[in-house]
C-alpha cells in the first residue's frame, strides 16, 4: 500500500530573495537602494533601514535553508520508515511515537521501540496466562476432560486407566509436592 506525500511547494533561495528585493525597492527611496559608497549627503536613517532590511533578507534565507534541511530530513525519515515498515501506514502511527519524533527521536527509531514494547508485554502476559495454567487444576465442569489427578486418585485407578490417562498423571505428578 503505497501513500502519496503531500507536500507544500517551498520558494527557492532566489525567488523569496526577489521578492524581498523588490520589496525593498518599492518600499525605500531608489538611493538607498544603490549599493555604492554613501556619500556625505545621504541620510543615515535611510541607511540604517537598508542595514536592517539587509540583515532581514539575511535571516530569511537562513529560515528558509532550515526549513529545507527539515524537508529533507522529513522525506529521508519517511522513506526509511516506509522501507522498514511497508504495512504500517502513516495514519496508523500512535501519538506516542510522534511525541518522541517531535522530541528528537528519527521516525523508525520511535516506532520500532514501540512494537518492541508491545511484543514484551505481549511476552509477560503470555508468560503469565503459561503460569497461571500450569498453577490451575484445570477446567471446570463435568464435561471437561481432566488435566489434573492427586496421588489418591492415581492409586485408585486401574492399569487401563492409567495407562489411557498417563500424559495427565505425568503433568499432574510435577504439582505434587
Amino acid at each position: 500500500m503505497s501513500e502519496t506525500i503531500e507536500t507544500t511547494p517551498i520558494l527557492s533561495e532566489e525567488t523569496v530573495s526577489v521578492e524581498i528585493e523588490n520589496t525593498i525597492a518599492t518600499s525605500l527611496p531608489t538611493e538607498a537602494i544603490q549599493e555604492a559608497e554613501p556619500d556625505e549627503t545621504a541620510d543615515p536613517s535611510s541607511e540604517d533601514e537598508l542595514t536592517r532590511l539587509r540583515e532581514e533578507v539575511t535571516q530569511l534565507r537562513q529560515t528558509l535553508s532550515q526549513k529545507e534541511a527539515m524537508e529533507e530530513q522529513a522525506t529521508r525519515e519517511l522513506g526509511e520508515f516506509h522501507r522498514l515498515f511497508p504495512e504500517t501506514s502513516v495514519k496508523q502511527i500512535p501519538k506516542q511515537v510522534w511525541e518522541q519524533v517531535e522530541g528528537g527521536l528519527p521516525l523508525s527509531a520511535a516506532y520500532a521501540l514501540y512494537e518492541r514494547e508491545i511484543q514484551l508485554k505481549a511476552l509477560r502476559a503470555d508468560e503469565i496466562n503459561r503460569r497461571n495454567a500450569a498453577l490451575s487444576s484445570g477446567k471446570a465442569g463435568k464435561d471437561a476432560p481432566r488435566e489434573y489427578f492427586s496421588p489418591d486418585e492415581v492409586r485408585a485407578m486401574s492399569q487401563k486407566q492409567v495407562h489411557d490417562n498417563y500424559a495427565v498423571i505425568v503433568e499432574s505428578m510435577k504439582r505434587w509436592h
